[in-house]
């Protein structure tokens, strides 16, 4: 069986019962089987001689069906996984998956209990990994709360850029976020406009972004809550969501790298293009300090205002153009 650093399902099964007549045990060998007492090999099973299931098997080969047709003769069909079940007559055989299910009729015993075998293995598994992932709770918790905190400090310093810029410039970065291509345009004319570039990264002023990630901590935390709490005769229905959510650390890490990774590629752009997002010459000048105070040089307005200048003149001759006005 899986899990074999952990509790059998047997172990597993003593602690959350079983609904069922049988018990739920995997044989992992044809031998296991085949030295069980009174294992018949190519023994018959049908309909009429079915008594129970005793286990299921789950090989790394094919192994042949004991199925009896109608004609008399074994189904002899491969199977790697299908189940160990008693005969009437205290013998012991071998059925494969896919006939138990399917071939010995809609209303036949074996066919009711081989799902119901299913699903409460499934069930007993299912509370065999809320154990696994309880045993590694503070370490998967840790992990959690690391990204938490990065997540945090990156949210800041980009806030902290973002409210520096002014209202109008805040406005047009907020529209430029909900293209898909977010591409900046400059007018040379009523009827003519000429690509400039395409600013990337601008997602990362998506506050949903964020909150997103959040959520998804909180409810992992809660998950873990839930795990602790669970019932003895919880069912696969029910343990399947936490165990679902206890297994999403990567998507939290892969949130918050998405994150980080759109943070880089914004201030990759030629961030001189925000400074035209507003045509209030004081809302750019305030833009432009923004930028330049962003890697930690900390210059003042005047600096800020003559960099500008000095850019605008360079970008009006590169595009031709007497004003910048740009679009998207």
């Amino acid at each position: 069986m899986a899990f074999s650093n952990h509790k059998s399902l047997q172990e597993i099964e003593s602690n959350y019962g079983n609904s069922n007549d049988f018990q739920i045990k995997t044989f992992e060998e044809i031998e296991d089987v085949q030295n069980l007492q009174n294992f018949i090999k190519d023994n018959p099973i049908n309909n009429d001689n079915y008594e129970c299931i005793i286990g299921d098997y789950v090989f790394d080969y094919e192994v042949q069906c004991c199925k009896q047709k109608d004609n008399g003769n074994l189904c002899k069909q491969n199977h790697k996984y299908g189940f160990v079940a008693k005969l009437k007559d205290n013998t012991i055989t071998i059925v494969g998956n896919n006939c138990a299910t399917n071939n010995f009729g809609v209303d036949a015993k074996i066919k009711a209990d081989s799902n119901k075998y299913k699903i409460e293995k499934k069930r007993l598994q299912s509370h065999q990994e809320i154990e696994k992932l309880i045993e590694q709770k503070q370490l998967n918790l840790d992990k959690v709360e690391d990204f938490k905190n990065k997540l945090k400090k990156l949210q800041e310093s980009v806030n902290k850029f973002y409210s520096e810029l002014g209202e109008q410039t805040q406005q047009q970065l907020q529209a430029l976020t909900k293209l898909d291509i977010p591409t900046i345009y400059i007018e040379k004319s009523r009827e003519h406009r000429e690509r400039v570039t395409n600013f990337n990264g601008v997602k990362i002023f998506r506050e949903y972004y964020f909150k997103t990630i959040f959520n998804e901590i909180n409810n992992y935390h809660n998950a873990y809550l839930a795990a602790e709490q669970v019932q003895p005769t919880a069912n696969v229905n029910e343990l399947g969501p936490i165990i679902k959510t206890l297994k999403e650390i990567k998507t939290i890490s892969d949130g918050y790298h998405k994150l980080e990774k759109q943070k880089e590629t914004f201030f990759k752009n030629d961030l001189i293009w925000l400074c035209f997002f507003s045509n209030n010459k004081n809302e750019r000048y305030q833009t432009a300090r923004a930028i330049k105070n962003y890697p930690g040089e900390q210059i003042g307005k005047d600096k800020a205002k003559q960099w500008l200048i000095e850019r605008e003149g360079q970008l009006k001759k590169l595009y031709d153009v007497k004003t910048i006005y740009i679009t998207f």
